[in-house]
């Protein structure tokens, strides 16, 4: 389009610096996000009975589906918070015995009537040059609990969405992840958040989006309409104020010094309770408690001591046998296999139960300091769930628990903001003086705009002007030159039209 010598070019180049200069231009990567159904769960129980349905609520993972391949092939991949791990599952097994007999947790058969497992022989840019067992290619700590029994570092072309619509798509070529074999449970693949150090971390999906210029930083969010929503987004490598410029400021973002390391995703709660509506005084009181964001759990996982103040709020439900408590038997995930017993409470859909537990149930509260004193609060409609006959209590409660695990009713109501490089979660926290900010911030972003038109239209009347003043040399020149023919060589006025003749039917032909 521009050669890089000429005006034009420059003009672009410096309206492009200007656009990224003035936070206009970012690099980032979207993925689309889904909740696995649950009849892609494996569960013990009947079919939607009351262990079935609150099984179905503990146990909702996100997937995303990339396309991998040329041609492209569309595969799922179940995303893990807990794991740096990007691996693809090979349709081709390894024969013997292997160590992964038994699948425990998750089947994704009913997804294989749109997707399937990826067929690397079919891909004529897939590129592998071994493959490693997994007491070979994991270090000692970790196979026994590998993601898979065998392991083929390897390379393919990528397809992935740049824009927040997701309607453009952009190839990147020899992107590297590991084609694995007898995956540990039956699923085609899986997409890790974190950012571990170990020898599989340059091999990480974060880290190929950055080593790549594919994303400006380590950063990622979840995007959801409502935390009941079945689809979102998963963003990575922006902030919020970045593409959300008139809701969110830079100077809002605060982030939580919880513990570090491998759990990055905890946020350091000063106080955690719960008020007596008509006395103010603390019913519950949890102080200077790490408490972990979760996207696995459509629940919100409790101690021991709340269970007791939840009991007793719907005492008399439970007498009058109109609500009951029961317990199932729960995971912690894909990549663990301790299992323990969960208790949980659930009444029966008649009458007016509904407006009763509203009333019982009173607000959970989290206080954060480092969130600019902020206080986030878990509400009886984020925890209530009506299904067919019952209505099911999302608040679980396993039998050895210290610990609060905010899954998606708390982690998808509140926008936060996670990066595992500095191993921090951040939220953005409106300051007293926000409306005097976000008037600035439309003022500036408008003084963007009118800078960058003006800059156009400066280039598109420079372009102009230049093109005439070019233009009109070269007719003077032409018609000085055609003078001088005249004048002095009379006889060749015929040969140079006709040579003109000749040439401009050139140009012609190139054009077409």
């Amino acid at each position: 389009m521009f050669k890089k010598n000429n005006f034009s070019f420059k003009i672009f180049y410096i309206i492009l610096i200007l656009l990224i200069k003035l936070d206009i231009i970012f690099s980032y990567i979207t993925l689309p996000i889904y909740t696995l159904d649950k009849k892609n769960i494996l569960s013990q129980y009947s079919p939607n009975s009351i262990q079935d349905l609150i099984f179905a609520e503990y146990i909702s993972p996100f997937y995303t589906v990339i396309e991998i391949g040329s041609p492209p092939q569309k595969i799922p991949l179940l995303i893990e918070m807990k794991t740096n791990d990007f691996v693809i599952t090979s349709m081709y097994k390894i024969e013997g015995n292997p160590f992964y007999s038994n699948k425990t947790l998750y089947n994704f058969n009913e997804i294989y009537g749109k997707y399937n497992f990826f067929n690397e022989k079919n891909s004529y840019s897939f590129n592998s040059n071994s493959c490693k067992k997994r007491e070979i290619y994991y270090s000692y700590e970790e196979y026994e609990n590998a993601v898979c029994e065998e392991t083929c570092p390897a390379k393919d072309v990528f397809y992935l969405y740049k824009n927040l619509d997701m309607k453009n798509k952009i190839k990147i070529s020899d992107a590297n992840f590991d084609l694995v074999k007898n995956i540990k449970d039956n699923v085609t693949g899986v997409l890790g958040l974190h950012l571990l150090e170990n020898k599989r971390t340059r091999r990480s999906f974060l880290n190929f989006l950055k080593m790549n210029n594919l994303t400006d930083n380590y950063n990622f969010f979840f995007e959801f309409n409502s935390p009941k929503d079945k689809t979102g987004k998963l963003i990575i490598g922006s902030f919020l104020d970045e593409l959300y410029q008139n809701n969110y400021k830079r100077d809002d973002l605060c982030y939580s010094t919880a513990i570090k390391g491998f759990y990055f995703y905890n946020v350091r709660f000063n106080k955690i309770y719960v008020e007596n509506n008509t006395n103010d005084t603390l019913i519950y009181n949890l102080e200077n408690k790490d408490a972990e964001l979760d996207f696995k759990h459509d629940v919100i996982i409790a101690d021991f001591d709340y269970k007791k103040i939840f009991s007793n709020y719907i005492q008399d439900l439970l007498d009058e046998k109109r609500c009951f408590f029961s317990d199932f038997i729960g995971s912690e995930g894909f990549y663990e296999s301790n299992h323990e017993n969960v208790s949980f409470f659930y009444c029966n859909n008649t009458g007016n139960i509904t407006s009763e537990l509203k009333k019982r149930i009173l607000p959970i509260k989290l206080f954060a300091n480092e969130f600019n004193n902020y206080t986030f609060e878990i509400l009886s409609e984020d925890i209530l769930l009506t299904k067919g006959d019952y209505i099911l209590i999302k608040i679980v409660f396993p039998t050895y628990n210290y610990k609060w695990v905010l899954g998606k009713p708390f982690s998808l109501k509140y926008k936060f903001i996670f990066n595992p490089q500095i191993k921090q979660t951040g939220f953005y926290v409106q300051s007293g003086d926000r409306k005097e900010k976000t008037g600035n911030n439309f003022l500036k972003y408008f003084l963007y705009t009118i800078i960058i038109i003006v800059l156009i239209a400066v280039f598109v009347v420079v372009g102009i002007i230049l093109g005439k003043k070019i233009y009109g040399l070269k007719r003077k020149k032409r018609a000085n030159e055609m003078e001088d023919d005249y004048e002095y060589f009379e006889g060749k006025i015929k040969v140079d039209n006709e040579n003109e003749e000749k040439k401009e039917g050139k140009n012609y032909d190139v054009i077409n």
